[in-house]
This record gives structure tokens, sequence and C-alpha cells, in this order.
């Protein structure tokens, strides 16, 4: 995940480069091993994203399930194996976090290069570089990242919602469960 991420900031790079180089060099070598790299980018977040889908969406989907009932475990039992269960619940909370915020990173990056090619003037170029220009842009339209199971992309934002769910199901647990 974080190569993927690294690509696009690269990308970001070379295309805040092509401002940087003299009025008479051609761009076109250069905005071509640009849009290669772009490609690359995009190729190799798709890998990640056919390895890791389903396996994160497990993550989710159990995160959930666990902190849920650590809470409630929390709240009902304070002895001495209750330090083990928080421990376990810290490095749950350690994983998932991780994964949102490499998940994030990919879309930060992904949306610079956006915001990058955006600030140059490519109006300005013969027609034949602003179709390479365009081709850039409308990749860079499309919310890139990592899934959980094609459901939502993965990121901090899912994070934070997945700990308010978890609470939610545990209030939920815990006022069926004193009403029996």
């Amino acid at each position: 995940m974080k190569y993927c991420a690294l690509l696009f900031r690269l990308v970001t790079i070379q295309i805040q480069s092509l401002t940087q180089l003299p009025k008479n060099t051609p761009k076109a070598p250069k905005l071509a091993e640009i849009v290669c790299l772009h490609n690359s980018a995009f190729e190799a977040t798709q890998l990640a994203e056919d390895i890791l889908n389903i396996s994160l969406m497990m993550q989710f989907m159990s995160t959930v399930m666990f902190w849920c009932l650590t809470m409630f475990y929390a709240s009902t039992n304070i002895n001495i194996s209750l330090c083990n269960v928080l421990i376990l619940f810290f490095l749950s909370l350690v994983e998932t976090y991780g994964y949102s915020y490499l998940g994030q990173q990919i879309t930060d990056e992904a949306a610079a290069v956006e915001s990058a090619i955006y600030d140059l003037p490519w109006y300005d170029e013969s027609v034949e570089l602003q179709n390479s220009y365009r081709m850039i842009l409308r990749r860079s339209q499309h919310e890139v990242g990592i899934t959980a199971a094609k459901f939502f992309i993965v990121g901090l934002e899912q994070f934070g919602k997945i700990s308010q769910m978890s609470y939610s199901y545990y209030l939920v647990l815990k006022d069926s469960l004193a009403s029996l």
C-alpha cells in the first residue's frame, strides 16, 4: 500500500517538475514518461486492491465485533484477565488504524496528482500535449484507493465510522441484555 502511495507521489513530483523545464526543451518525452508512470501507479493500486479487498473487509467486520464485545466484557468483568483483553483491543486498534492510514495515503496522493495537473498551464500547450494532459486528468477524476470488498474505500473516515459503529452496537447489546 505504501508503494502505491509513493508511486502517486512520484507522479505528482514529476508533473510539478514540468514547470521547471527550460522553454525550448520538448515536453512530449517527459510527459509520455509521466503518463506511463501514472499508468503503473494505477496498475499497482489495482493489484493491491485485488490482493487485499477481501481480507480488509474481514478485518473491518471482525474489528467491529471484537471491539463491541471487548467493550461489553470490560463493562461487566473487572478482573486481572481484563488486562489481556485490553492489550488485544489496543493491538486490534493499531492494526486497523494502520490499514486505514495507508489507505488514506493512497487516496490523498492520487488526489494530489489531479491537483498538480490542474495547476499546470496545460491549455497553452500544443494539441498533442493537451491530449496527454487530458488522459491524466481523466484518470485522476475517479477516486482511487483500496476498498474493503468494493463496499467502501479504506481510509481514516472509515476508521472513525467503524469506531462509532462498534460503540453503537455495544450500547444496543448492553441495553438488550439489561432488559432481560
